[in-house]
């Protein structure tokens, strides 16, 4: 896939977003046509910091303890390299099996192995990029084969001139300025000047005017989205912080609207009379605006968006009201705390409305007692969630792209546990704890096919199940148990393999190695426990009072244990007994939320705020 590029940016700006997985790009070339020279070309062994300006130590910045090769091959004047991401690690190609060979089109990159830490390991993989001249523009494809899940490549291109280069999104040209603007802690500082300092070499350029906190929405560079109350409107704009607040554009929406940024790069608006309006957030130019239902009560609203889609969610609920004027950002109202209203579905490319659902009227309530903790399952072209409240709800299916109910279950309230696919007997079916029971229904027809007691304290089944082979490991207030799913004929029985009542859980879920199962139980004032998930033999269980909850998560040979009193564990992921490795402190107040582990980094939220961590 080739995709070319228009929009100007930095030097610095366009190397960081080249990455794509298996995606093409283009440059325009800066020197002339040359005829191709027939054989192969030579490999320039080069590092992450050949031709890199490396500042000097501080908290600023961050860099490898190491210089990671990143050999690279010549090509229309441009250097280029590979890096290879998987979930856990980055790879650079090795250059003892790298090879470039003329073709009849251009430049084809073949390396069959590939590096990590610095150099010092190698790891099985292939690159494969073919590189050619199109007219004014170079284009590459590049694939990338390991034997575990490639998160993305990394294209890295040398040789590119500082200033105005084409690449792809809305124009914006930050000049090359690379700035910093700093708060200024001195007592007689004004709370809307900044100090703005070069990035480079950390020299004062001056002074600049700044919108009070309260009053920006988000900042990018030198750009500032800022809003501001006029007579019944709303005045947003994106502004040039630099340049005396130069104006980029403004727009003026009602008071009462609702508003949040889609990844960076779009601003959604509703207004209270229903005008849905997604605009560009770099130009202001309106991708589409569309009348929906009147929202005089809205109280905040969240749009996701995919390949071919946006998804809007409109809640009434579950956030602070703001009435006179624009909310910015949902902070304080987590949509993933539960919405009562409505939810709408636009194709990305017209904005056209593809479907509208509401369910207040069908369920006397829209989530369960203590909100909504459970994360749909897509599959077959489906996606299945749980809805409604406690003794009023269902388990129901969507088409993806319609969004029309395909089946609903109504033979349970929903749990907080997340429902899962597996396919057991040949048949793809849904399983999930519901409020009393814990369940499999048929994927394609919405069938109950087996259903157990599955009783929660206060209706709370939280763990997500976990499949083990053909059986299922189900873990809650009645235990942690080893379910056997049988199938004779068109009929399905169920049989408790094993059960250990004394290991109860309540808002983790357990994780698989092999045949060892790890938990944390809310027993004897909180343990982690390992189980044989053949036998049902419980191999270990640490010390008691490790606290009301941990997030239980694995990586290779692994446990990462994040406690709620923000204590993180890396432990063995072991049979043998338990055995923690290192202990960090990771945040200022309490931790509930998982974790979200990163490759070189965890990142951690608390109470108050959102924080990364990195390993180095």
């Amino acid at each position: 896939m080739s995709e070319r590029r228009s929009d100007l940016l930095s030097r610095r700006d366009w190397l960081t977003v080249m990455g794509a997985a298996g995606a093409g790009a283009l440059i325009a070339p800066r020197l002339p046509e040359l005829p191709l020279p027939a054989g192969t070309e030579p490999i320039l062994p080069l590092t992450s910091t050949s031709d890199v300006f490396i500042p000097g130590r501080g908290r600023g910045y961050q860099k490898f303890s190491f210089d990671f090769p990143e050999p690279s091959v010549e090509f229309e004047g441009y250097r280029f390299g590979f890096l290879v991401f998987t979930g856990e690690n980055t790879y650079g190609l090795d250059a003892r099996q790298l090879t470039a060979q003329r073709t009849a089109d251009g430049l084809r990159i073949t390396c069959t192995g590939l590096v990590w830490a610095g150099g010092q390991q190698t790891a099985h993989g292939r690159v494969t990029a073919q590189l050619r001249k199109q007219g004014d523009a170079i284009e590459w494809d590049v694939t990338a084969q390991m034997d575990q899940p490639v998160k993305t490549v990394t294209t890295v291109i040398r040789g590119v001139p500082r200033g105005k280069i084409s690449t792809g999104g809305d124009p914006f040209d930050p000049r090359d300025d690379e700035l910093l603007f700093v708060a200024d802690a001195r007592l007689d500082s004004k709370a809307d000047e900044v100090l703005v300092l070069s990035a480079i070499g950390g020299s004062l350029l001056g002074r600049r005017k700044i919108d009070l906190t309260e009053r920006r929405w988000a900042t990018h560079g030198r750009r500032v989205l800022a809003w501001e109350e006029k007579n019944s409107f709303v005045n947003v704009r994106l502004h040039d912080a630099w340049d005396e607040q130069r104006a980029l554009w403004s727009r003026q929406v009602p008071r009462g609207g609702r508003g949040t940024i889609i990844d960076g790069e779009e601003l959604a608006i509703m207004e209270p009379a229903g005008q849905f309006t997604v605009v560009s957030l770099a130009t202001g130019h309106v991708r589409f605006s569309v009348p929906l239902e009147p929202e005089p009560s809205l109280a905040w609203i969240q749009v996701i968006r995919s390949e071919g889609q946006y998804l809007l969610l409109a809640s009434q609920g579950g956030g602070p009201a703001a009435p006179g004027g624009l909310t910015p950002l949902q902070i304080a109202s987590n949509p993933q705390l539960g919405m009562h209203g409505r939810a709408y579905a636009f194709k990305r490319a017209t904005g056209k409305l593809q479907w509208r659902k509401e369910y207040a009227a069908d369920f006397k309530g829209t989530w369960p007692q203590f909100g909504t903790s459970m994360s749909p399952v897509a599959a077959d072209g489906l996606i299945v969630a749980l809805i409604g409240t406690n003794d009023d709800g269902a388990v129901a299916a969507y088409d993806a792209k319609s969004g029309a109910q395909k089946w609903i279950w109504k033979g349970d309230g929903p749990a907080y546990a997340s429902p899962v696919v597996v396919e057991i007997g040949g048949v793809k079916q849904v399983v999930t704890l519901t409020q009393k029971n814990a369940v499999g229904l048929a994927l394609a027809s919405g069938d109950l096919l087996w259903r157990i007691d599955f009783p929660g304290r206060s209706g709370m089944n939280i763990p997500t199940p976990l499949r083990f082979g053909q059986r299922l490991i189900l873990a809650g207030d009645p235990g942690t148990m080893l379910l056997q799913v049988n199938k004779q004929g068109n009929s399905w029985t169920t049989e408790k393999a094993w059960q250990i009542t004394e290991l109860t859980m309540r808002f983790s879920s357990p994780v698989q190695k092999g045949n060892l199962i790890f938990g944390f139980s809310n027993r004897n004032g909180g343990i982690f426990f390992c189980v044989d998930a053949e036998s049902g033999k419980t191999l270990w269980t640490s010390d008691p009072k490790q606290g009301d909850n941990a997030v239980v998560l694995i990586s290779g040979e692994l446990l990462f244990l994040l406690k709620d009193n923000a204590e993180l564990i890396v432990a063995r992921a072991s049979g043998k007994a338990f055995e923690p490795l290192h202990r960090y402190e990771v945040a200022d107040s309490a931790t509930y939320a998982n974790p979200l582990m990163l490759a070189k980094g965890i990142v951690v939220k608390d109470n108050t705020s959102l924080s990364y961590l990195s390993w180095e």
